[in-house]
């Protein structure tokens, strides 16, 4: 009888701790939200908004309405950021052009040499590879298992 007072006194404090951390969750994301939208109105569109209705809105353009405009403004600026912070990423991880990394700069020789042995053509070499028309005739002449005239 013990066992079970213990087994379910045990599931009840499961499913308090459980509510406790969903409910912190949801008042997290809330102040967060809270935290968007106070610096959002603190822009310059959220200003503007604030201070003059958009020219369709004039008309008749209902509190609801306005809000839902500005929500949509809102869910725009958040996604230009993080488009911007994708892009600023991407950025930041790209290899410095002036530097080229012996990899880079060989894997083009080492694909175009395999295809030569295979009997690919100066064309299919300088259009896969990237190499010019001088180089993959070159690896041609050095690579091919069996030489031709050009």
């Amino acid at each position: 009888m013990t066992i079970e007072i213990s087994t379910v006194s045990l599931l009840l404090l499961l499913a308090n701790a459980t509510l406790l951390a969903v409910s912190t969750l949801v008042l997290l994301r809330f102040q967060r939200e809270a935290r968007i939208q106070r610096e959002f109105w603190k822009s310059p569109t959220g200003a503007a908004l604030a201070e003059e209705p958009t020219a369709n809105m004039r008309g008749g353009g209902t509190a609801g309405e306005r809000r839902n405009y500005a929500q949509s403004v809102m869910r725009l600026e958040r996604q230009m950021l993080l488009l911007r912070k994708d892009f600023h990423r991407s950025l930041a991880s790209a290899p410095d052009p002036g530097s080229e990394s012996r990899a880079a700069a060989v894997l083009p020789f080492e694909n175009a040499a395999r295809m030569a042995k295979h009997g690919a053509s100066a064309d299919e070499l300088s259009a896969r590879c990237g190499l010019s028309t001088e180089e993959a005739r070159l690896m041609m002449k050095l690579h091919r298992s069996s030489p031709t005239r050009h």
